[in-house]
């Protein structure tokens, strides 16, 4: 009798060791399973999502962006002064042309600063309305819990 309890102890003992020693040995384990679970680019991934880095990236292609509607203007500008000389009407739609771009520029600027902002404050559609309880489906915003007409 005591060979036989000696026996299935030393079997469960046996087993249980396994069970713990085997993935340390192979070098396998839960969290590096999930982690190839995820794919080749699960890491690249997640770092695209993170909110600094991802903010930078578009901050850095809007200034790229601003960067060759820049260049784009001077070359066109300086096609029409080829093309139509050096006159006053010349530098008058030229200098028109230059405040439309700073205007546009501005406007993306504030586009992108309202975007970002939104993705950080955790506000949704155009930024009017937070999402925790204090927007109303009738339309109402509520800052103190009092509702305003």
């Amino acid at each position: 009798m005591s060979n036989h309890k000696l026996s299935r102890i030393l079997a469960a003992a046996a087993f249980a060791a396994a069970l713990v020693l085997l993935p340390s040995i192979t070098g396998s384990s839960t969290a590096t399973a999930q982690s190839r679970s995820y794919g080749r680019n699960y890491d690249r991934d997640r770092d695209y999502y993170d909110g600094r880095n991802h903010q930078r990236r578009e901050k850095d292609r809007q200034k790229r962006h601003e960067r060759r509607e820049e260049q784009n203007l001077r070359r066109h500008q300086a096609e029409e002064r080829y093309q139509y000389r050096n006159s006053g009407e010349l530098r008058d739609h030229q200098r028109h042309e230059r405040e439309d771009l700073k205007q546009h520029k501005r406007e993306e600027k504030d586009d992108l600063k309202h975007h970002q902002r939104s993705e950080r404050d955790g506000y949704y559609d155009d930024g009017r309305y937070r999402r925790d309880d204090r927007y109303y489906d009738d339309g109402s915003y509520r800052r103190s819990g009092r509702r305003r007409y």
